[in-house]
């Protein structure tokens, strides 16, 4: 059994780096929790809202671009996962101190096995 979880960490500002992170996981970081943490900036699907339906595709993007929240998967020891969905529905904390409005969502990633994998495949064949 692997001592390892995946952990999705979602609703990150767009604005934030990986020194911001960091910080706000400083706890995690410092004991050495996250066995990968690779922050790349990708943002999140998130479905339009109908008010956009009126505005140019400029002003869209323009909106779209200051709206949209970025996303990560982690790998976290599996003794520490707990300490990791702690931060679930939290205020992100920047690299400033500064602490926003929004809020940090963590969740932990279910892989299939190979087994399931087999099975779905049988019943589609």
């Amino acid at each position: 059994m692997a001592d390892y979880v995946y952990v999705a960490v979602t609703n990150i500002p767009s604005d934030y780096h990986a020194a911001d992170l960091r910080d706000h996981f400083s706890a995690l970081v410092e004991s050495k929790s996250f066995l990968c943490f690779h922050y790349r900036h990708r943002p999140e699907k998130s479905s339009a809202s109908g008010t956009e339906d009126s505005m140019s595709s400029t002003e869209r993007l323009n909106v779209n671009c200051k709206k949209t929240k970025r996303c990560c998967v982690v790998k976290v020891a599996k003794a520490k996962v707990q300490n990791m969905l702690q931060y679930n529905e939290t205020n992100w904390t920047g690299a400033d101190g500064e602490i926003s409005e929004v809020l940090c969502n963590v969740s932990a990633i279910s892989l299939a096995t190979q087994e399931s994998i087999t099975g779905i495949l049988k019943f589609v064949s």
